[in-house]
Order: structure tokens, then sequence, then C-alpha cells
């Protein structure tokens, strides 16, 4: 679970412990990637996330059983989460893709978490 750099860091850690995780909750993940449309930032943060999508995008895994997505409509990054879905789902993994009218902040993604909750772990809520 985890958003923006920390969606990157959850996607990066099931990946390279593969059949670990059944689950992940990726909200407004900051899949950068060499592309002229993508906005990918500036600095040394962005360099090593931009080789890890690029690798991943080349190469994609299923890094879990399923994944319950989100973005917001107006967010610089909703282009690459768009764009992370189809290459997702050519791994076998089950893809739920959600945009809400928000941007990257946290009350989208606190309106995001729970339909992505339940989402990933079906039942009934009484215990």
């Amino acid at each position: 679970m985890g958003t923006s750099f920390g969606a990157v860091a959850a996607l990066s850690t099931a990946v390279r412990f593969p059949g670990t995780y059944d689950s992940l909750l990726l909200q407004s993940g900051s899949f950068l990637y060499s592309d002229p449309g993508v906005w990918h930032g500036e600095g040394r943060y962005f360099g090593p996330v931009v080789r890890f999508i690029d690798h991943y995008r080349a190469h994609p895994v299923r890094a879990a059983e399923r994944a319950f997505i989100s973005c917001g409509a107006y967010e610089d990054l909703v282009k690459a989460n768009r764009a992370m879905v189809p290459i997702f789902r050519s791994t076998g993994m089950k893809i739920n893709y959600a945009e809400s009218r928000d941007g990257h902040s946290w009350e989208s993604w606190r309106d995001q978490l729970g339909p992505g909750l339940c989402w990933l772990f079906p039942g009934d809520a009484r215990g």
C-alpha cells in the first residue's frame, strides 16, 4: 500500500519479493517513465523511479494477485497511471482502476482508501 512515491516503493517491494504479496493498493503512483508526454520531474529522486518503471514496463512481472489503483483525474500523474493499467493486466493481475474528480491530495487518497480495501479484501465487515 502506498501513495505517490510510496506506490512505486510498494510495487518495487512486491516485484523484488514475488509471491509474498497477494494484494497491492497503489494510489496516485509516481509511475514515471521515459516518454516526452509524461512529466517526470527533475532531480535525483526521479531518476531511480524512471529507471525502475522503464524496466518494469519493458519486463512486467506479476507483482500480486490483485491491485487496486486510484488516481485523481486532475493530477499530472493521471496519464502515467492510466498507462500502467494494461501493463499490470498483461501479467495476469486482477486490476481495479478508479479515477476521482480530484488531484494529488490526501483527500483523494482518503476517499479511495475504503473502496480499495473493500475490493481487495471482500467479505462481511461485521467479522
